[in-house]
């Protein structure tokens, strides 16, 4: 008897183990501050990013995401499943209400963990930001700016791993932040796991990066210069290799989806030659090099190796979720529509027509709310372009002068917009003007490098 409930035990064992496996992993990469036009894949002529473009050749790659034009805003969005309109109260800021696609995850059985930036707690106090991770659905992090504002992120970088402030001196923050990651990856692989990584590159200040000789005589942590800006990329695209070894080397790379976007698009600092023209940054802004950003998701056996047109928007991610790792929604009413199927390769039930972005962020950008599919862009303020043949919306077209097509489109989009938007008026806002005699000279104000 003894030995037959032995023997019960273990397949009782070997069962759970074998339906853990089952279960898919997931690493979310969340790439701070950079568009489509900067990555390999998508047409750049100045940087490298050859282990994103493998991943993109054998994986999915979306020709059409796009995230909101900052990054607080879409870190609100992607994690919440909800439109900005909804639930963005001010920036740097996470409502505590929320609740997250990791508190799902977690819920679901998964070990689940956040590294890189967070950004997502000012106004609270310390020992409350501390434990903001835990409370949006996270067992374990290892995150810059959570509790205190314009930290060194990249040479000597200020982290705070699981509540406790880690040694600064000598290291590099993305090299630590992508040791966490791999660490947690090997501890957890006989069980599933969620990595939410919001990495730290490749916002500005634009540095060298180790390996470099202007890196070890490096003392300006403030030191800022957009012709880094390259050596950054490639940086960013080597740790992106590094984790996909990682995972080689645990045999966990064919049950681990890999899904990396970017935040917002890039600095406006950076001008990069793209297919022959020459693509300024458009972080904050609302044009298309603002907020097109690159997708790609990778599982070999599992996502389908193919080019992807159809739109996306940062709250698709939440509901794709839920159906990657089998958990449940604990918000009824998600903004996003799920693209599991494309994903794998089946017929989508739904596919998403339009992208609706409500954008406040920081004083200096403009808020605006609007919606728009891969040829028009409808304004809350009621201005409306042909995006697909003025991108950069130089030219608004005017209502009482569109054909039967064109009104048709006006007409949808408008409607979607006075559905979602926040209400009020926020096509005014603008910057406030510094009185008489201040902030004349340059570079010597303070920056918030966040």
């Amino acid at each position: 008897m003894k030995l037959k409930n032995q023997i019960i035990t273990l397949l009782l064992m070997m069962s759970f183990s074998v339906m853990a496996q089952e279960k898919k992993n997931v690493i979310m990469i969340l790439i701070d501050d950079i568009g489509a036009e900067a990555i390999g894949c998508y047409g750049t002529d100045d940087y490298k990013t050859p282990n994103i473009d493998r991943l993109a050749e054998t994986g999915m790659k979306f020709e059409n995401a796009h995230a909101t034009p900052l990054c607080t805003p879409t870190r609100v969005k992607i994690m919440s499943g909800k439109y900005n309109s909804h639930n963005y109260k001010r920036f740097g800021f996470l409502p505590q209400h929320v609740k997250t696609f990791a508190n799902a995850i977690k819920d679901a059985g998964y070990a689940t963990a956040i590294a890189g930036k967070w950004q997502l707690s000012y106004g609270r106090e310390k020992e409350d930001a501390l434990k903001d991770p835990y409370h949006f659905g996270f067992d374990e992090y290892c995150l810059w700016n959570l509790t205190e504002k314009g930290l060194p992120r990249y040479k000597n970088a200020i982290l705070t791993k699981n509540g406790k402030r880690l040694p600064s001196e000598g290291i590099y923050g993305p090299d630590v932040i992508n040791s966490f990651v791999n660490d947690f990856v090997k501890k957890n692989k006989k069980k599933p796991f969620f990595v939410y990584y919001t990495m730290l590159l490749t916002h500005d200040p634009f540095q060298p990066t180790p390996g470099m000789p202007e890196y070890d005589t490096l003392s300006d942590l403030k030191y800022d210069d957009p012709k880094y800006f390259q050596s950054n990329v490639e940086y960013m695209d080597k740790m992106i290799g590094q984790i996909v070894e990682n995972l080689k080397k645990n045999k966990l790379d064919k049950n681990t989806v890999i899904m990396f976007i970017g935040d917002n698009g890039t600095s406006t600092k950076v001008t990069t030659n793209w297919q022959g023209q020459q693509i300024r940054g458009a972080k904050g802004k609302s044009i298309q090099h603002g907020t097109h950003v690159p997708f790609v998701a990778y599982c070999p056996g599992f996502v389908k190796p193919q080019i992807n047109e159809n739109l996306v928007d940062l709250t698709d991610f939440y509901p794709t979720l839920m159906q990657i790792t089998g958990a449940k929604a604990p918000e009824t009413e998600l903004n996003g529509i799920s693209f599991y199927d494309q994903l794998v390769g089946k017929e989508p039930k739904e596919v998403r027509d339009f992208v609706f972005i409500s954008s406040f962020g920081k004083k200096k950008y403009p808020g605006k709310q609007y919606a728009f599919n891969t040829k028009f862009k409808y304004y809350s303020s009621g201005a409306f372009y042909n995006i697909k043949k003025d991108p950069m919306e130089k030219k608004k077209l005017e209502v009482a002068q569109l054909k039967e097509k064109e009104k048709k489109q006006h007409d949808y989009l408008k409607a979607r917009v006075d559905e979602l938007k926040k209400p009020g008026d926020f096509s005014n806002m603008k910057k406030k003007k510094k009185g008489k005699g201040k902030g004349k000279g340059k570079g010597k104000g303070k920056k918030s490098h966040s």
